[in-house]
């Protein structure tokens, strides 16, 4: 039944038409649609954090492009930010796959709690766990410097509620942009806030970036996609390792040579 309806809700709302043809109605059809309720909402549902997934994202998605479609201009523009935990892989390596999950609650909390009261894109959750450490915010504003503020918020507030639900201070990295929904498909706006994240974790992490903020941010994707930042920090660290080691062998000689 999973394999059926983890397809979309079109699949789901057949199959519940073809099971009241098949046995009509009364409680025994009931038992059977509540079933299929419960299985479908684990389907749309991440399985640590119980947040909605990307089959949800897209189901959400269709029903707001359906929106958008019919030329409200008055409508808000939709913001994509993307979030991704800094450095994640240390709490799951260092205290375990539990605190790892706990982590994943915590974050998951934070952003509902910022987005809650923000304009809701159709009412839909506005928060998704797409999968690992990374998550999803779509939500409404007037302009770009109230929907900076907004992932702003997101951020400032996982810190806060991950050190109260774990015991851990958590960071997340942000990237924001609008889905120009009149201009482009959906999956482009979420793929370039997927790159101002990463530009937000190469230039430090705990940051939230909008490379339409930034001249620079061409410059900054060839740059940091190239790894090139990689490889100066690499050098750079050989060289103080060696230099480190030069210092420690002339100091290692002139000791010796003075107790002689």
């Amino acid at each position: 039944l999973k394999g059926i309806m983890a397809y979309d809700s079109e699949t789901y709302d057949k199959l519940v038409d073809l099971i009241g043809e098949a046995i009509g109605g009364g409680d025994r059809k009931e038992a059977i649609l509540a079933g299929l309720g419960s299985i479908h909402q684990q389907i749309m549902m991440n399985d640590v954090t119980d947040a909605p997934n990307m089959r949800q994202r897209d189901e959400d998605l269709k029903s707001l492009e359906n929106r958008l479609g019919i030329g409200d201009k008055d409508f808000e523009q939709v913001y994509v930010a993307m979030v991704d935990i800094d450095e994640f892989g240390h709490f799951n390596k260092v205290y375990g796959t539990d605190t790892g999950d706990k982590v994943l609650m915590a974050v998951v909390e934070a952003l509902g709690e910022t987005l809650r009261d923000n304009d809701l894109v159709l009412n839909l959750s506005n928060e998704y766990h797409l999968h690992g450490e990374e998550m999803l915010a779509l939500y409404t504003c007037r302009s770009q410097e109230d929907a900076m503020n907004v992932a702003e918020r997101l951020r400032k507030q996982v810190e806060i509620r991950s050190k109260e639900l774990t015991g851990h201070t958590v960071t997340v990295s942000v990237g924001v942009t609008q889905w120009l929904d009149r201009a482009e498909h959906y999956s482009n706006a979420q793929a370039r806030a997927d790159k101002y994240m990463q530009v937000a974790k190469t230039e430090g992490r705990n940051r939230t970036y909008c490379g339409e903020e930034d001249p620079l941010f061409s410059l900054k994707d060839t740059f940091y996609r190239a790894g090139i930042v990689d490889d100066l920090v690499k050098k750079a660290s050989t060289i103080v390792r060696s230099t480190k080691g030069f210092v420690g062998r002339k100091a290692t000689d002139l000791y010796k040579s003075l107790v002689k």
